[in-house]
């Protein structure tokens, strides 16, 4: 089912955009079409997997025959992964050439962040159904997508809206990532403290334990000093 969320609704490629497939130079381990200091970057599937919202980097920029054999794509473009991991959309921030595990939308006139947001939502998708174990697209797939587009300000204010809302998520995310890091970082310092100095003292009377006082050298690089009474 698909709901008016906006002031109306259009399969993509009918009134939106066409969906066009990107091109890769042939045969493409051919080293002829690679080069270091290239114009244009190289995308893989690998490059967008590992991007956020957008492609900053690659691990290969074209030469000038491979690029012109390709799809080029200019800052602040769209495109959209149809092999690998299916369905994954990214904005470009650099000049770089799809291949035809891509397809972009080359009259695309209104705000990229919003048309980004929906696919990365997974709702287009719904209509489309599952083919195999995963989700076929390519570019009549895509092209017959239904979405609802509201009117340009309203995009921009959405795209501005979950910029801001997924930043602050993020930035709590990375924050807990790194409490989880400390607290594993304590829990080993923990352990490799207690089974090499013994039980802190308050501990150790709480199991009718004398605390240890005084260590001696146990004669072990790696274990240095450790209780008296203890055998090495």
């Amino acid at each position: 089912m698909y709901y008016l969320i906006a002031n109306f609704i259009c399969r993509i490629n009918k009134w939106a955009t066409p969906v066009l497939r990107g091109a890769s130079p042939r045969p493409i381990d051919d080293p002829v079409y690679f080069e270091d200091d290239g114009e244009f970057a190289w995308v893989r599937i690998a490059d967008v997997t590992s991007a956020g919202m957008y492609l900053k980097n690659t691990f290969q920029k074209l030469s000038k025959k491979g690029s012109s054999l390709s799809v080029k794509m200019y800052p602040g473009s769209l495109f959209l992964s149809i092999a690998g991991t299916v369905g994954k959309p990214c904005i470009t921030n650099i000049k770089c050439c799809i291949h035809d595990g891509f397809v972009y939308f080359p009259r695309w006139k209104d705000d990229f962040r919003f048309l980004y947001y929906l696919f990365l939502s997974g709702e287009p998708y719904k209509g489309l159904g599952k083919f195999g174990t995963q989700l076929n697209l390519n570019t009549d797939t895509v092209g017959s997508i239904i979405i609802g587009i509201p009117p340009l300000s309203e995009q921009t204010a959405i795209a501005d809206f979950l910029d801001r809302e997924t930043g602050r998520i993020d930035a709590l995310i990375a924050k807990k990532r790194r409490m989880i890091e400390l607290l594993r970082e304590k829990r080993s310092a923990l352990i490799s403290r207690t089974v090499t100095r013994g039980l802190p003292p308050d501990v150790a009377r709480e199991f009718n334990l004398e605390p240890h006082t005084r260590f001696r050298d146990s004669g072990i690089e790696w274990l240095g000093e450790v209780p008296e009474g203890w055998e090495t």
